[in-house]
Formats: C-alpha cells, sequence, structure tokens
C-alpha cells in the first residue's frame, strides 16, 4: 500500500488504480480508491469507496472521510424552488432556515426565522455595529397556500424565557421548527396544534453552559403559550437538531443516529436501535415522514476546509422499526457552502424541502418521488459485493 501511497502523492493516479487492482479488497484500498477515483473522474466508484470509508471504515479518521465526501456532492435536481420571504422583516436582517409542517386541509405553515448578522464558511460573523455585537433572530409564522404562495405572516413573539440571559450575546429563539401534536384528521382548525421546538439559550438554568431544547405552542396571532424546557436524556452535549414527528402515533423528537434515539415530550428515551454503520457524523436535517411504510430523513455533514465548512445533504431510508435500508448519493441546493435543509413534508405525490441558503436566502424545493429514487447507493449490497469480490 505504501507503493500505492507514493503514486497517489505523485500524481500518477492512473498507475496507482492498477496496482490497488491487483490487491485483495480491504479498507486500507477503498480508502485510496475514494481519491484517486475523484482525479479519475470515476464518480460511481468514488461515491461507493466515499460512503464505504465514512459509513464502515473504523481504521480511519471519520471526519477525513466526511470532508472526502464532499467533493462528490452534486446538485439536488429539483422541479421546483419558492423563495420565501416576509414584508415585515426588519432592516438589516436576512431570512432564512424555514421549517414545514403540512396544515389541517390545505396549504402548509412555515417559520422563517431572519437573523441580523452574516457569516462565511460558518466561521467568520459580522453583526452590523447598531446592533452592539448582539446576535438577534426574529421569527415570523407562515400560512401558505398549496401553491406555496404567503396567505399571511406574523412575527412570534419571544417568550419571557428566552429573554432573561443577559451573558451572551444571542438573543432570540433559534432553530425553530414547526409541528402539529395531534394526528391527522382530529386538529380540528387550521391552527389547532401548532407548536414549535428552538434552542433555549437560558444559561441562568444551566450552570453547564449548553443550550436547551425548548417548545412552545403557537397561535396564528404569533402569541407563544405553555412554553417548557425538553429535559435532555444524556446532559452529555450542546442540544440542537432534535427533529419532531409521530412516533407509534404520539408526538416524539427524533435525537440523534449513532445510535437511532427516539425522545418524548418529557426528554425520556422511548426508542433506541444501534447501526451496523458509523452515523456519528449525521446531524439533523429533516423529517421523519413516513415513506413507503418506514421513514425517510434528510441529514447534513460537513467537510472542512482551512476551517470554513462546506454541508452537503443526503436522504436516508430506514424500516418501520428504524432498520438502516439505504441512503443516497450526497448532494446540495444551490452550491457547496453552508446550506441547512429545515424542514420536509410529502404532499400532492411530491417531496417539500425547506433549505437556507448561506444564512441569507430561504427557500422551498419541490422534489420528484422519481428523483429520490434514483438516488439511492444500494449501500448494503455494493459493500458486501466489493468486500467478497
Amino acid at each position: 500500500m505504501d507503493e500505492v501511497l507514493a503514486l497517489r502523492k505523485n500524481k500518477k493516479y492512473a498507475e496507482a488504480l492498477e496496482l490497488l487492482r491487483r490487491q485483495a479488497p480491504s479498507f486500507l484500498a477503498s480508502q485510496e480508491l475514494a481519491v484517486i477515483s475523484f482525479w479519475l473522474k470515476d464518480k460511481e466508484v468514488g461515491l461507493l469507496h466515499s460512503a464505504i470509508c465514512e459509513l464502515a471504515n473504523k481504521t480511519i479518521n471519520h471526519q477525513w472521510a466526511v470532508t472526502n465526501t464532499t467533493w462528490y456532492a452534486e446538485k439536488l435536481p429539483w422541479e421546483k424552488v419558492v423563495t420565501l420571504t416576509a414584508k415585515n422583516i426588519q432592516p438589516k436582517f436576512l431570512p432564512c432556515n424555514p421549517s414545514l409542517s403540512k396544515a389541517a386541509g390545505e396549504g402548509w405553515w412555515s417559520i422563517l426565522r431572519t437573523i441580523n448578522w452574516q457569516q462565511k464558511g460558518a466561521k467568520e460573523y459580522v453583526v452590523d455595529p447598531e446592533f452592539k455585537g448582539v446576535c438577534l433572530t426574529t421569527n415570523f409564522l407562515l400560512r401558505l397556500d398549496e401553491e406555496l404562495n404567503v396567505k399571511s405572516e406574523v412575527r412570534i413573539e419571544d417568550p419571557e424565557q428566552v429573554q432573561k440571559d443577559g451573558s451572551r450575546p444571542v438573543k432570540g429563539m433559534e432553530d425553530m421548527r414547526i409541528y402539529i401534536d395531534q394526528p391527522a384528521g382530529e386538529s380540528g382548525s387550521f391552527s389547532a396544534g401548532l407548536c414549535a421546538t428552538f434552542t433555549l439559550l437560558n444559561n441562568q438554568r444551566h450552570k453547564d453552559g449548553f443550550v436547551r431544547i425548548g417548545q412552545v405552542r403557537l397561535g396564528e396571532d404569533g402569541k407563544t403559550s405553555v412554553v417548557t424546557e425538553i429535559p435532555s436524556p444524556t446532559e452529555a452535549r450542546c442540544e440542537k437538531n432534535w427533529l419532531p414527528f409521530r412516533f407509534h402515533d404520539k408526538p416524539a423528537f427524533f435525537y440523534g443516529y449513532d445510535p437511532i434515539t427516539v425522545v418524548d415530550s418529557a426528554g425520556a428515551i422511548v426508542y433506541q436501535r444501534y447501526s451496523p454503520y458509523n452515523c456519528s457524523s449525521f446531524r439533523g436535517s429533516a423529517g421523519p415522514v413516513p415513506y413507503e411504510g418506514g421513514y425517510l430523513v434528510v441529514i447534513h455533514e460537513c467537510g472542512f476546509f482551512d476551517g470554513y465548512r462546506k454541508y452537503f445533504h443526503r436522504f436516508v431510508k430506514y424500516d418501520d422499526c428504524f432498520g438502516f435500508v439505504d441512503i443516497s448519493r450526497p448532494f446540495f441546493f444551490d452550491h457547496l457552502g453552508v446550506e441547512f435543509c429545515s424542514g420536509m413534508g410529502i404532499a400532492n405525490d411530491k417531496l417539500y424541502l425547506g433549505c437556507g441558503i448561506e444564512d441569507s436566502e430561504a427557500k422551498i424545493v419541490i422534489v420528484s418521488p422519481s428523483v429520490v429514487d434514483s438516488m439511492w447507493m444500494n449501500f448494503e449490497s455494493c459493500l458486501k459485493a466489493y468486500l467478497k469480490s
């Protein structure tokens, strides 16, 4: 393998590949194939071995594998894209990261986040001097029709609980995720059961300095009520990226991928399942939604380039017990940079994805299920076939 490595470093990729073909399959060989195939423009081979490095190879640096996957990400083929904004956005605020929930009857609910800063690579953040270094978030509740036209908008009031902490230069409800906590067909009015999670920034209640997840009920007028904190099931991490969904017909939150962990509204673990693959870099991002008898989620990961981040996403398919079924090719919405998928729903035989671009644009992307089906990697079968070859 030292000879292969030397050939690659000298950019003799074809010779390195020929040498690899004479060697027995191994995770070390797969690592080299993940790199060499990119330079030889053999994307299919590179994609497979990049996924093998990331999910199945426990002998290499995992972040290296994730960063290498970034090179294989491609733009998601979408049917339609709609840009979201609000008429009453404050001066020097930018829209981003819309969450989505299908409303009772026709239309959608969306929470549009607006922020007062600009960022570069999720590393550099600049706040206008007018705000004296304080990063502010203001959220708007949008009612959308079936064509995603904005029918109404109201500014969401910030509960008192998120305004008490004077020790941090961050204010407002960050990362709001909208959901309806009643089963379909039982919610009655258009807005009944409307709720949202958010990042709770209140260090007065948390001496460890970790943020926590809060949940709040919403009215159509933007007023908030019944604000509660969801206790962490682990007390061991900065709590972000919880995904609200219905699990066994009850409100629940998808907490993590490694292992698969579902918690209830009291923060108690109600389901856990270990995966045979390394999913420790999976974050967020949207779902889970019912899909082909199981669940579909969108995850995001990021590669690091001189300290700057480039995000990519994948679809992940699970069975009805959250057993791993398959993973999609990596993709981005607009470009490789700072992008977040922040909501997902299925309606009209289409997939609706809310996403933020560079913390400065908010979009809803509509994708055909046939596109999703074309992106599956058939990962487990391909992995077994390679190791047996």
